[in-house]
Formats: C-alpha cells, sequence, structure tokens
C-alpha cells in the first residue's frame, strides 16, 4: 500500500508544480524570440518564488517517485500517473478559467478507463 501513497504523492507534487510555473509564466509576459534572450529569460523566471518551488515541487516528486518505484513494478505505477493530466486540467480550469472541451473530457475518461483496466490485469 505505500507504494500507491508514493505514487499519489508523486502526482500531487507533478499537479502543484504545474499549476505554480503556469501562474508564474502567466505573470511575466511573452517569452523573447531571440534564443539567447530566451534563455536568458527563462533562466532568470527559475529564479523567482513560485517557479523555484515548482522546480523544487519536481525534485520531491522524482524522490517519491523513487521511492513508488522501489515497491511497485513500474507497468503498475506508470499508468496510475496518468491521473495528473486529469488533475491538472481541473484545477487549471479552475484556477484559471482553462477550458475543458468535450475532448478533454472524453480524453479524461478514457485515462480512468485505461487506468482501472490496467490495474485489474
Amino acid at each position: 500500500m505505500a507504494g500507491y501513497a508514493y505514487v499519489l504523492l508523486t502526482i500531487i507534487l507533478t499537479c502543484i508544480g504545474q499549476l505554480l510555473m503556469k501562474w508564474q509564466m502567466s505573470t511575466v509576459g511573452p517569452i523573447p524570440v531571440d534564443l539567447g534572450a530566451k534563455l536568458i529569460f527563462l533562466v532568470l523566471q527559475c529564479l523567482r518564488p513560485a517557479a523555484a518551488a515548482s522546480l523544487f515541487c519536481a525534485y520531491l516528486g522524482a524522490l517519491s517517485w523513487m521511492a513508488a518505484l522501489a515497491k511497485l513494478p513500474l507497468s503498475t505505477a506508470y499508468p496510475i500517473t496518468s491521473l495528473s493530466y486529469i488533475a491538472v486540467m481541473l484545477c487549471g480550469a479552475f484556477l484559471f478559467d482553462e477550458a475543458i472541451t468535450s475532448g478533454k473530457v472524453i480524453g479524461a475518461f478514457l485515462i480512468i478507463c485505461g487506468v482501472w483496466i490496467g490495474a485489474r490485469s
């Protein structure tokens, strides 16, 4: 059971990290076109608190993922992480007014079905 808790923690940390990064990047304006300016711009974004917290969530998520893989087969654990897509989609709609289209709903349903079928086999 601990393995599944680690997978759930990985999903939660992934979701938080993605939401923090979206919030950060929605406050900075357009990315420069020039490659050099673009790289400097992106590196500077990593120094801002929300982006740094997002990257820290990714690091903690990787540690949690390592713990999950120590307890569960990869073929069991990895499909479950696809539920993070649904969590991010729902949070994106709630926090950023992103549209949930019929295609996204169908995709989310197929993900849930796939995870459920995979978990049963």
